[in-house]
């Protein structure tokens, strides 16, 4: 009975520490972010600047913390070994995190050209960026200030210890809700893109909000399939963010790139059977 107590403490503990990741995650974040709102600050400043930066580390910060305090030393290798190992990542994964998100950005880029006349004299980054060193930097910039410190942790922890006791499916909206959450004072704040493309709680939010956790599950159909690659993750954040970006998004075209992202979730679904069991999206 004894040994029974223990082993069941133990699960609690384990159980716990799967929301507090989450706690710790948008409990950081806000703190940071909060203040944009209240101090009215914009978004491109440099203090909003400092304040966004550092609020965004929350998720990478958190899982560092918890593996760093809560698991042995073989476990916290094992963690860094995910973020940075390319080699048990088949490179057909590979491919498909690098090229998912940027086919879907060139479809949506190309059904918004048929479908208006509005971007007759559209310009996206790639061509006004003439200097080497300028595309260099907005390829490191994408890179740090968003997939990096988020993936460590949404995908290299949250994900990871979720899938110990919930499905892949419920594990991937269960951080996609998270993530979405984690978003939502960027769309308080002042002149940020992404109060500017889809103000809070409006249709384009709620159409934002269900592609994220589309988003969630194809990451997750990826991550299964890559012996739980966080680097994998980090390269498929990052790009979609660099396409969104490269490709200069007006909000037509991003809403067409969101509903894509819906689509190919379904097509993860369907190839995966559907299956809410533990095995989800491992096929």
């Amino acid at each position: 009975m004894r040994i029974f107590h223990m082993e069941n403490n133990d699960l609690q503990k384990h159980l716990w520490r799967k929301w507090l990741f989450f706690i710790l995650a948008l409990g950081w974040s806000w703190l940071f972010w909060i203040p944009l709102i209240f101090l009215k600050l914009a978004f491109h400043t440099m203090p909003g600047i400092i304040l966004y930066s550092i609020g965004g580390l929350g998720p990478a910060l958190s899982a560092i913390y918890l593996v760093r305090t809560t698991q042995p030393k073989d476990a916290r290798r094992e963690f860094w070994r995910r973020v940075i190992d390319y080699k048990r990542v088949p490179w057909r994964w590979f491919s498909a995190a690098l090229f998912i998100p940027l086919l879907i950005a060139i479809f949506s880029v190309l059904v918004s050209r048929f479908i208006s006349t509005e971007y007759a004299n559209w310009q996206p980054l790639w061509l006004v960026i003439h200097n080497p060193v300028m595309f260099v930097f907005f390829l490191v910039s994408t890179l740090l200030f968003g997939p990096l410190p988020e993936e460590i942790g949404w995908r290299g922890y949250g994900l990871e210890s979720l899938q110990t006791k919930y499905s892949a499916v419920q594990s991937s909206l269960i951080v996609g809700f998270f993530w979405v959450a984690w978003h939502i004072p960027l769309f308080l704040t002042k002149d940020s893109g992404f109060a500017t493309a889809y103000p809070l709680f409006s249709l384009g939010f709620w159409l934002w909000a269900i592609s994220l956790l589309s988003i969630s599950i194809i990451m997750t159909w990826i991550f299964n399939h890559t012996e739980k690659s966080t680097l994998t993750a980090i390269l498929f954040h990052f790009s979609m963010s660099a396409a969104s970006g490269f490709f200069s998004f007006q909000p037509q075209m991003q809403s067409i790139m969101l509903v894509g992202f819906i689509l190919f979730a379904l097509f993860a679904l369907v190839v995966s059977g559907l299956s809410l069991s533990p095995k989800t999206l491992a096929r």
